[in-house]
């Protein structure tokens, strides 16, 4: 038999994750301009990037946790239902790992690039040349 108290953890722990995620990505991420450099400083205005990133990867474990505890508490031990189970499973962690990739990526990466993007000096008026002089003799 099921312990429905236990059987609760996993829709809470679904819900509380998708709420972070929501709310981090609608009201507290700085979100993009209507042009390129607008979002680049947008993200290079924000000091709390990296903060932003950790918490929506947060957002992301906690979700696929509660999927997890799915799986855990039916305790499905034969036949195709486990193994779906199983790799379902295996998918949910493989999920989590690409996800902190791009949140690393993101997160800390981006920023760096789009710091140094926005503390870069201005070009010149006159490009440089990289071809050799042509031959004048």
């Amino acid at each position: 038999m099921i312990n429905t108290k236990s059987f609760l953890l996993a829709p809470v722990l679904v819900l509380i994750g998708e709420v972070v995620s929501t709310v981090i990505v609608l009201y507290i991420h700085p979100g993009g301009g209507e042009t390129i450099e607008a979002t680049f400083m947008n993200y290079t205005a924000s000091r709390y990037w990296v903060a932003i990133h950790l918490a929506q990867f947060c957002g992301t474990a906690i979700l696929l946790a509660g999927v997890l505890t799915f799986f855990h508490i039916l305790k499905v031990l034969d036949g195709v239902p486990h193994w779906l189970g199983f790799f379902g499973s295996i998918a949910a962690l493989l999920g989590l790992a690409l996800a902190g990739v791009v949140f690393a990526v993101d997160g800390v990466a981006n920023k760096s690039a789009v710091d140094a993007w926005a503390t870069a000096p201005e070009p010149t008026s006159q490009p440089v040349s990289t071809s050799p002089k042509p031959y004048a003799g």
